[in-house]
């Protein structure tokens, strides 16, 4: 427990301004007779009220039961809380202060004003409560990453007090999701009243029914906080163990509450743990559970089921002439149970925001997971026909022509008399574009074109013709051939090939 509170250590009403009013005489009359007859009436409750012995006095407290459990818990969190760290048995001094008790001995002093969870950072946010029950919900402030929760409730006879807390926790650390839940119990017994003689001792007698049940306070909230259409968030099932006799009946109290502790009107599934020896002798009404008279002595479990998670009430049938003998033996109270509540938290099903949230952030993974592996075998195939193709086009430029260089120049070529080189400075005739040593753009120039060779003058023997070499190299452009001196083609300016 000191564990848990140092990794998670890292009741406040709202008032209502009212307004007064101006009245008339006819309608202060009206209210004057109205809070008359409203005083007159109440005489009756507040007689009865101060009939009730006084609670304050020397009582007798139990060993208090502390279960823990843990929903979520990762390795960051550190070690899981221990069950059994509750307050030790002892005695204890109540004092009636008006609608509220104090308590003062056997672990630490508490009142019913607040809740016994000694949690830094809890405040009380609602809190409920008269002259025999009360009811404190404490929470940490809004926006708090550490989120908590503590419900305490105390239901008082005149000679015995219930004690119980039921507490969620949840924080995350490094990572990590820590969610555990707490519940507690124990039970005053009255040694002494304040100005009255002490208290003979109980009589061991066989009690020819068992006592009523002691009143329970509703949980409650912060006015307006409800939502009765919320979903279901915590089943909590009392009491946690019950002893019977042939022809007992009692009600188990269930309670289906939201996020804000509020109760909701959802019922659960109640039934008898199948195999039991008692189910033909246990009859399940609602929450009013029924033993037969003709029942043996046996146990069995009763199962309360909500939003698929479930809660267990063990019961035990016993002969009226053991069950004194019994009751002291197996610590129960006075009503033959353990008030300590059966508690899970119903995280899955009912459309809760927790599981929609869980599915949702499932579903995000899946698909982004999905996509992933999908553009990764895009890519894949793709690098693959990229390597292929890259591989056929080298294969393909042992053969092809380079493609023709990119600064090829168009000039009007009736603005020039005849065409130039840029690199080598040969000068051509008007009727090519590229020159065919080194395939450069040709330029207009000014200088004279080449002049065609001229006859021989009269008389004189035409000197002899040049053999014309046959072409040995084409242009993979156009087709023109050319000479085995040429190097490019002078209409477009590609490289030229051998032919073959």
């Amino acid at each position: 427990m000191i564990r848990l509170r140092r990794n998670f250590d890292q009741g406040s009403g709202g008032n209502c301004p009212c307004k007064l009013a101006r009245w008339g005489a006819t309608a202060l009359a009206s209210a004057g007779a109205l809070a008359l007859l409203a005083l007159t009436a109440s005489r009756p409750a507040a007689a009865q009220d101060a009939e009730k012995p006084t609670l304050s006095g020397t009582w007798s407290a139990s060993a208090m039961t502390e279960t823990w459990s843990t929903s979520e818990w990762g390795d960051a969190c550190g070690p899981k809380p221990s069950s059994g760290g509750g307050a030790p048995a002892g005695t204890v001094t109540v004092t009636d202060q008006g609608s509220e008790l104090s308590f003062s001995g056997a672990g630490r002093s508490f009142s019913t004003a607040g809740c016994w969870e000694p949690t830094p950072g809890l405040k009380r946010t609602s809190h409920s409560g008269g002259k025999r029950g009360w009811t404190s919900t404490c929470a940490s402030a809004p926006g708090d990453p550490r989120r908590a929760t503590v419900t305490t409730r105390l239901s008082a006879t005149d000679d015995a007090i219930v004690f119980s807390e039921t507490g969620v926790f949840e924080f995350a650390i490094l990572g990590s999701t820590c969610k555990a839940s707490v519940s507690r119990a124990r039970t005053y017994k009255l040694k002494e009243r304040a100005g009255a003689a002490p208290t003979p001792p109980a009589s061991t007698s066989t009690p020819s029914a068992a006592p009523p049940p002691a009143p329970t306070a509703e949980p409650a909230s912060e006015p307006g906080a409800c939502d009765p259409g919320a979903a279901p968030a915590r089943l909590e099932v009392r009491p946690a163990r019950k002893l019977l006799r042939p022809g007992d009946t009692f009600e188990l109290d269930v309670r289906v509450l939201d996020q804000r502790t509020c109760k909701l009107s959802a019922k659960p599934d109640i039934a008898l743990k199948e195999g039991s020896p008692l189910a033909p002798f246990v009859e399940l009404k609602d929450r009013s559970v029924s033993v037969r008279a003709d029942a043996p002595e046996g146990s069995g479990e009763i199962v309360v089921t909500m939003g698929g998670k479930s809660v267990s009430v063990a019961i035990e049938v016993t002969p009226a002439e053991k069950y004194a003998e019994l009751l002291a033996a197996r610590g129960l109270d006075a009503r033959g149970e353990d008030p300590t509540a059966r508690v899970t938290d119903i995280e899955t099903g009912l459309g809760s925001p927790q599981a929609i949230g869980q599915d949702n952030a499932r579903q995000r993974r899946i698909t982004f997971l999905a996509i992933v592996g999908g553009v990764a075998a895009v890519l894949a195939i793709a690098a693959l026909a990229l390597a292929r193709r890259g591989r056929r086009a080298q294969a393909e430029r042992k053969t092809e022509a380079p493609a023709p260089p990119s600064n090829v120049a168009f000039f009007d070529p009736r603005e020039a008399r005849a065409l130039e080189c840029p690199r080598c400075g040969l000068v051509l005739a008007l009727g090519s574009a590229f020159c065919p040593k080194d395939g450069a753009a040709l330029a207009p120039s000014k200088r004279e074109p080449p002049q065609p060779s001229s006859p021989p003058p009269p008389g004189q023997p035409a000197p002899p013709k040049k053999k014309r070499r046959e072409p040995d190299k084409i242009c993979p452009t156009c087709g023109e051939t050319f000479a085995s001196d040429a190097g490019f083609c002078g209409k477009d300016g590609t490289q030229l090939v051998p032919i073959n």
